[in-house]
């Protein structure tokens, strides 16, 4: 248990190391929007296809890779360990980790109670949106008409 987490750590200190290889320019408003029940999302003019969103629990959900890219993380800035079940996504020096089925998660140093756990489906980790979002600060608002979530992100 120690062993993986002193590589976990290690791995997260090389990985905030790292650029970001996000597609979005630092400073600029980014939009993504996931309709529930479609796998086409739409993450700053792009469309991009996977698993689609869905509610559970009066919660969105969807793949993890998607939340990270609407909120500006690319795919270095993503790390899965598989052994913990854990992911955890970095941007501008913010850790939040993620473990599947745990009602915590951690951001930066604090542990912060979810009521929307992060799960495996369709062979795929589903995290709730609006929890990951607002942990880097970003928005989301909810459009029941079209039943869609969409991430206002400005970076900074």
């Amino acid at each position: 248990m120690l062993k993986n987490s002193l590589m976990a750590l290690a791995l997260l200190l090389c990985f905030l190391a790292a650029p970001s290889n996000s597609s979005a320019a630092a400073g600029t408003d980014q939009v993504a929007i996931f309709k529930i029940g479609n796998g086409k999302y739409n993450i700053n003019g792009q469309t991009i296809q996977d698993v689609a969103p869905y509610i559970k629990n009066d919660r969105t959900y969807l793949p993890l890779r998607f939340v990270a890219y609407s909120l500006g993380i690319g795919d270095n800035s993503i790390y899965w360990d598989q052994d913990t079940q854990t992911v955890y996504l970095s941007r501008n020096d913010k850790v939040v980790a993620v473990k599947i089925g745990a009602n915590l998660m951690v951001v930066g140093q604090q542990s912060v109670v979810i009521d929307a756990p992060a799960e495996i489906s369709m062979d795929r980790t589903m995290l709730p949106i609006r929890l990951i979002a607002e942990a880097f600060d970003c928005q989301v608002v909810w459009d029941n008409e079209n039943q869609q979530a969409i991430i206002l992100n400005s970076q900074s």
